[in-house]
């Protein structure tokens, strides 16, 4: 199985596949002193792997050239597993949201630095803020695994994933 890091997706120069805001989130901070907002860089330490949620579409599937798939039946243990596989530190997992503006708004009371957006202040919306895409990309229905590592990184790595495929079964239906 190949994951990736969010800048893979910059890199490309193609409209389903290329999302140059892939990592870059705007913040918006309410806060007893005020508002406050800024876009900022997040999840350079991630390891992404992208699923869809529903049945077969085969038009977004083209578009990344998939041929063939699996369905993941356990989530959780799949993730768990992979984590074993690659060191990771932890993982989550969910359905990607779809708005016009790629934004969170977040409450963080007192617990925010009103003179700088730092990363503490990107934590007050804890993994939320991996979850959101323009609704341009929202016929792709992400389902979105993430996996954190020690370090930043970089590119894709391909590494083996038996002690996950317990969880999963492969598509019936030819996808091409």
């Amino acid at each position: 199985m190949r994951l990736v890091n969010r800048g893979r997706f910059n890199a490309y120069d193609h409209p389903e596949i290329g999302d140059n805001e892939e990592g870059i989130v705007t913040l918006v901070a309410k806060t007893p002193f005020g508002v406050i907002g800024g876009k900022y860089g997040c999840g350079f330490n991630q390891r992404m792997f992208c699923t869809s949620v529903g049945g077969i579409d085969q038009t977004p599937m083209g578009r990344f050239s998939y041929n063939s798939g699996f369905v993941i039946a356990d989530p959780r243990d799949f993730s768990e597993a992979i984590a074993g596989s690659i060191s990771a530190s932890s993982y989550t997992f969910g359905q990607c949201l779809y708005n016009q503006h790629k934004a969170v708004l977040g409450f963080p009371g007192n617990d925010v630095n009103r003179q700088e957006l730092s990363h503490r202040t990107g934590q007050i919306v804890n993994a939320g803020k991996h979850f959101i895409k323009q609704e341009r990309y929202s016929h792709q229905k992400e389902f979105r695994f993430l996996w954190d590592l020690p370090s930043d990184v970089t590119g894709a790595m391909i590494f083996d994933c038996s002690s996950a495929r317990q969880y999963c079964s492969p598509l019936t239906r030819n996808l091409r």
